[in-house]
């Protein structure tokens, strides 16, 4: 209850990072794309854990909105 009077602001921020985690994803994938097969590049696996989350932190933001 003490952050409902910052709730807007909250969720806007989450809003952003989210964001700004999205496009650092679509960097993380064009630079994989472009990687050959014997070029240093972003693994898959950090692609992955980084769009899990995204996908959790977009989760939470609905619940934050919804419930509070």
């Amino acid at each position: 209850m003490a952050a409902l009077p910052y709730r807007i602001t909250l969720l806007a921020i989450g809003a952003l990072c989210l964001l700004t985690g999205a496009a650092l994803l679509v960097r993380q994938q064009v630079a994989a794309a472009r990687c050959g097969p014997s070029g240093e590049c972003t693994s898959r696996s950090m692609r992955s854990v980084t769009l899990v989350g995204l996908l959790v932190g977009a989760v939470l933001l609905w619940l934050g909105y919804v419930y509070v």
